[in-house]
């Protein structure tokens, strides 16, 4: 890597937290790195002028990554800073730094989803190419746990939920099913989703207890039961159901990417949608407790009111396809566009 690739990169870390600072199977195997090494280069923001002179209240601010096996995905806070999956590595932003880990097979890999329960020093993740979920901790260290293909082929592991005790949940859309991990034994079980071919995607657990889950080829939504069993709701057909979060007002909220909705479950069942043009996507709950969603068609970020109802927009050059909560600060990531965005709320 040559010193002005390095600067570069340097840099780009420095712009993403320059406002943040001023204030989202039966084996396993272990695989340690830690490699300060940072990949990315380029940035903008609104005005698409770069500059690190204090906090912006709105200021938007991209990072393109130098190109790998595949482009950014899943983004979340964890240990130490803000981390997005991309493809062979999976990055983190702290410090005004950009430090690479990456992950076994990292010329076939795929990290993709990322999520953190807040508290672990370690957060989880999911290889989709290579049909494995794992951790990987502050210090670089990865623990893998594979899953069985399917009769679609390889599994791509989608959503990850933690807990409660040693399970670690997660959706296989590929082959359509719901997968637990006992994080004692290592061993994975797998059950088929309720709808064949539903595509189960995104996941959150309920302030019931219960797993939620959007089934996006089956347009449903869909709830496992303390018992094993499923309840579902049928949508409009064509709807795309994507991500799915527990909202402020404790309902679970969900998105229609081709529907143009948000759609929301009370705790008594009941099924209300909203209009939402743009495309909704990425949906999460941000610093300021108001609901966020990516509008992928439009290329914004969306905040809403705690009735669903549109608060304001962003532009987002980039666009967005995830979305998560940071210091006073929304993140995005578009795997169509291989970018990292930062939305300064706060300061």
């Amino acid at each position: 890597m040559t010193r002005t690739l390095i600067r570069q990169l340097t840099s780009v870390a420095a712009l993403l937290l320059a406002c943040s600072a001023c204030s989202s199977g039966s084996s396993s195997s272990s695989h340690s790195t830690g490699s300060s090494a940072p990949a990315g280069t380029g940035s903008s923001t609104a005005s698409g002028v770069a500059t690190t002179t204090g906090c912006v209240v709105d200021k938007i601010t991209t990072a393109i990554p130098t190109a790998g096996v595949d482009t950014a995905f899943g983004v979340t806070q964890g240990p130490g800073g803000t981390w997005y999956a991309h493809g062979g590595t999976i990055n983190r932003i702290s410090g005004g730094k950009l430090d690479q880990f990456p992950i076994p097979d990292g010329t076939t890999a795929s990290a993709g989803w990322l999520t953190w329960d807040g508290t672990s020093p370690s957060l989880w993740f999911s290889d989709r190419a290579n049909g494995r979920i794992g951790t990987i901790d502050g210090a670089g260290k990865v623990t893998e746990f594979k899953v069985a293909d399917g009769p679609n082929g390889a599994d791509g592991p989608g959503a990850i939920i933690v807990g409660p005790g040693t399970k670690v949940w997660f959706t296989e859309p590929i082959n359509s099913r719901i997968g637990v991990l006992d994080t004692t034994t290592g061993k994975v079980t797998l059950r088929p989703a309720p709808t064949a071919d539903g595509g189960p995607l995104g996941m959150v657990r309920g302030l019931d207890g219960n797993l939620w889950f959007t089934e996006r080829e089956g347009d449903k939504v869909a709830r496992m039961n303390s018992n094993g069993s499923f309840t579902e709701w049928k949508l409009a057909s064509g709807s795309s159901p994507n991500r799915i979060v527990v909202g402020p007002d404790k309902a679970v909220w969900f998105t229609e990417l081709k529907g143009n909705k948000i759609g929301r479950i009370d705790a008594a069942g009941h099924l209300t949608e909203l209009a939402l043009a743009g495309g909704p996507v990425g949906i999460t709950v941000g610093p300021d407790a108001h609901m966020y969603v990516a509008l992928w068609n439009a290329k914004q970020l969306a905040r809403l009111h705690d009735d669903g109802s549109l608060d304001r927009t962003w532009d987002l050059p980039h666009g967005a396809l995830q979305v998560a909560a940071g210091v006073k600060t929304m993140w995005a990531t578009n795997a169509f566009d291989d970018s990292v965005t930062s939305v300064q709320l706060s300061c």
